[in-house]
């Protein structure tokens, strides 16, 4: 299975912080971002990418701006109608950061609750392991989060809860963390700005876009090495056309249903 978890009111200036995510079979996601294209394309209530703070208030300049309370009910129950096909459970947990600041003891904040968000993570964790128990489940989970670059504090807080016990059979037991079990998604995160970032690559920098395309063609180059030298002791090697690799998955898919 596969869990999805996102986290709102971070930043300083929310007065409430949020860990919450839908978990589903890995098929199911497949089926669910089908679905989920063809609502987005649907020619009266076409949109690009949801932002709930943004459809919601139909804040000034985003895509949502102008929309009538009605076309936005349309939609979300539209929207709502496709998570719950897909979704086998959602599991959220908002912290008031005041009452936070104010209640938790620092003798607690060491034991693993550090921040806000730490401790959501942590409660919807505990979810997690009650469901599980309850339900009598025993596959793995794996969980995704929102990509942050690798100094960001809200990444750090969630490789301090996750890494220590990734792998270990307690944890695989109550929330089917299996070692390198988590992760941050990247490729739905990845927007115009983010491309043209400038990364440092050995003595120079590079933009992000150009070094996605360098890791993609640089994989076509090794493969080409490896047919060679397969010929040179008069092996076959497979075909690397990437066209080939898209027609025998899908004719994989077939067969398996």
């Amino acid at each position: 299975m596969t869990i999805y978890i996102d986290d709102r009111g971070t930043s300083p200036e929310n007065a409430v912080a949020v860990a919450a995510g839908w978990i589903a079979h890995t098929d199911s996601w497949m089926d669910f971002q089908t679905d989920w294209d063809k609502a987005r394309e649907i020619d009266r209530d076409k949109f690009d990418s949801m932002h709930m703070a943004e459809f919601v208030f139909g804040r000034r300049g985003t895509e949502f701006e102008g929309w009538s309370l009605e076309k936005k009910q349309r939609i979300s129950a539209r929207l709502r109608g496709i998570i719950k096909k897909t979704a086998a459970r959602g599991f959220a947990l908002g912290v008031v950061k005041k009452d936070f600041d104010e209640l938790v003891p620092n003798a607690l904040r060491v034991l693993g609750f550090e921040s806000h968000y730490t401790y959501a993570i942590r409660r919807v964790l505990g979810m997690i392991d009650t469901w599980r128990q309850k339900e009598k489940l025993t596959e793995s989970i794996e969980y995704i989060f929102d990509w942050r670059d690798p100094g960001n504090p809200r990444r750090k807080e969630i490789g301090a809860v996750f890494a220590p016990a990734e792998g270990e059979p307690e944890a695989l037991r109550r929330y089917g963390l299996g070692k390198g079990g988590f992760s941050f998604e990247f490729v739905n995160c990845v927007t115009n700005e983010s491309l043209e970032k400038m990364l440092p690559f050995r003595t120079t920098q590079i933009s992000l876009a150009h070094l996605m395309q360098h890791r993609a063609n640089h994989s076509t180059y090794h493969r080409g090495q490896v047919a060679l030298m397969m010929r040179q002791v008069d092996a076959e090697p497979l075909a690397t056309d990437f066209h080939v690799f898209l027609v025998e998955g899908r004719r994989e898919t077939t067969d398996g249903h």
